[in-house]
């Protein structure tokens, strides 16, 4: 069997649902806060974890890439977590929403309160496995937004550093540039930060996602922004996410994420 590990991102100490020992709680932003004992960190080794307020849990990631090595790598948060299954109600909703023609809107998001049932439902290695032999990549279910990506984002944050990873991307990876318009100028999206890879695809990623994110860092005005719109890189690595996606075209598997309120300790 291959090594798998997925790890789930903490800010602090939190009542994780997880009893399996495929998942770890990785402590993100460790730099900015009290260090949990009990759970990885991201300040050793190599690491950005002072760059938390920017990244959120993508400090957690760049330790993961420059410290680690596994055959699948997967990440996910103390709140957020990959499942196959289907609730009755679930089905429900769905039925709903196919008669009202609305049967493409794959939003797959379960919330609950009830740990003791739901912990349950948690995708397990038996899972993973099985998966990853038909599939390259196991992801959230995509949103489907009424206006583009672009528009999305214009909302929700500062439309000038949208523009500006638009210019990073012409000039650094020129070759993944239509495939950054043809994601802003559609309406779907993969959002969370959250996926399930091989080591060798999760390498190629975060060589082609961070060296684009530092350069974001630098050219945009990022200290002007509220403590939420700081986390500039963090939001953007979920839209570049898309376009090195779009472009690799990969065998995806979309599945529904169970979020369980009763963990929730701060906002990811």
């Amino acid at each position: 069997m291959k090594y798998t590990n997925i790890y789930v991102a903490c800010h602090k100490q939190a009542n994780l649902p997880i009893t399996s020992k495929l998942y770890t709680p990785i402590q993100v932003g460790t730099r900015h806060t009290k260090q949990i004992t009990t759970y990885l960190t991201d300040d050793t080794g190599e690491h950005i974890s002072s760059k938390n307020p920017f990244y959120s849990e993508l400090t957690g990631w760049y330790w993961i890439w420059k410290n680690e090595n596994h055959d699948i790598v997967g990440t996910s948060h103390y709140r957020r977590f990959f499942t196959t299954k289907e609730s009755r109600a679930t089905y429900l909703k769905s039925a709903i929403k196919f008669a009202a023609g609305l049967h493409k809107k794959r939003y797959g998001l379960y919330y609950t309160r009830n740990i003791d049932k739901w912990k349950n439902h948690i995708l397990d290695s038996e899972d993973v496995t099985k998966l990853l032999k038909s599939y390259d990549i196991i992801l959230p279910q995509q949103k489907v937004f009424k206006y583009s990506v672009e528009t999305q984002y214009a909302k929700r944050h500062r439309i000038e550093d949208l523009k500006l990873m638009e210019q990073i991307v012409q000039e650094q990876t020129p070759d993944y540039y239509s495939s950054f318009k043809e994601v802003l100028g559609g309406n779907r999206l993969y959002s969370f930060n959250m996926f399930i890879t091989s080591w060798e695809l999760f390498d190629n990623y975060m060589s082609w996602l961070f060296p684009l994110l530092f350069e974001l860092e630098k050219r945009s005005n990022i200290l002007v922004n509220d403590t939420y719109q700081k986390r500039v890189c963090a939001f953007m690595a979920e839209r570049l996410q898309n376009v090195w996606l779009h472009k690799t075209q990969l065998k995806t598997k979309e599945l529904p994420v169970i979020y369980f309120k009763k963990c929730k300790e701060d906002h990811f």
